[in-house]
């Protein structure tokens, strides 16, 4: 099933743009899959040697699609280094080795790759992740 949503533009123009979430989300998931993100966080988000993702544990790291964003795009190096030693809403310390994709993914397969880890394994649905991350 295709979802379409509709985003009307802002500063009073009546334009309307319609994004094709199925389509930003099946790209997400190759991505997550090709970019390697299957080899730690899981198949099914469970996590292998990275934080499992699955049971809305993303949505609760990450309530804001815009945080996981700089998250993905940073990585944790980059993070700790720009940011400061700790992520996410229960400021948890940046361990590990999560790379930084930013410089190897443009924007709209940045924010597909994140929607559809909060659509697949922290629960929200389509039309609500799409709208949190494109924008």
């Amino acid at each position: 099933m295709a979802f379409v949503l509709l985003l009307t533009a802002c500063a009073g123009t009546t334009s309307v743009q319609a994004v094709d979430a199925d389509r930003l989300l099946k790209l997400g998931e190759q991505l997550f899959h090709s970019e390697g993100c299957v080899n730690c966080h899981g198949e099914m988000g469970e996590g292998v040697t990275a934080p499992a993702l699955e049971d809305g544990s993303v949505i609760v790291t990450f309530p804001a699609c815009a945080d996981q964003l700089r998250w993905v795009s940073l990585g944790s190096a980059r993070w700790k280094r720009d940011v400061g030693p700790s992520y996410g809403a229960q400021s948890k310390l940046v361990t590990g080795g999560m790379p930084g994709f930013g410089s190897r993914l443009d924007t709209e397969q940045l924010e597909s790759v994140v929607a559809f880890t909060r659509v697949d394994f922290g629960g929200l649905k389509a039309a609500e992740a799409v709208a949190d991350c494109f924008g």
